[in-house]
C-alpha cells in the first residue's frame, strides 16, 4: 500500500465488489503474505457482507490454520478481525 495511488485504486476496485471476490481468492493462493494482509485490510474489510460471506471459508482457513509466514505478517489476526465483524 506504499504505492502512491494505492488507496485511490482500492476505492475504485471496491465499486465492483462481486467481481473482486475471485481475484481476492487468487491473492489468498499466493505466497505474497504482505499482499494478502493489505487485501484483507483495504479490500475484504470494506466489502459488503454478501461478498465477505463468499470469502468466509478462506477467512476461516487464514484465521484458524495459518502458515508460519501468514502468522509473521499477521494475516491470521486480520482474518479473525474480519470474521468477528461478520458475526
Amino acid at each position: 500500500m506504499n504505492w502512491p495511488i494505492a488507496h485511490e485504486v482500492a476505492g475504485i476496485l471496491l465499486t465492483y465488489p462481486k467481481e473482486m471476490v475471485p481475484h481476492i481468492r487468487n491473492v489468498f493462493g499466493t505466497n505474497d503474505y504482505l499482499w494478502v494482509f493489505w487485501c484483507l485490510e483495504y479490500l475484504v474489510k470494506e466489502l459488503p457482507w454478501e461478498c465477505n460471506a463468499l470469502l468466509k471459508r478462506d477467512l476461516i482457513r487464514l484465521a484458524e490454520t495459518p502458515t508460519e509466514d501468514e502468522i509473521l505478517e499477521e494475516v491470521d489476526k486480520k482474518a479473525t478481525e474480519i470474521l468477528n465483524l461478520l458475526k
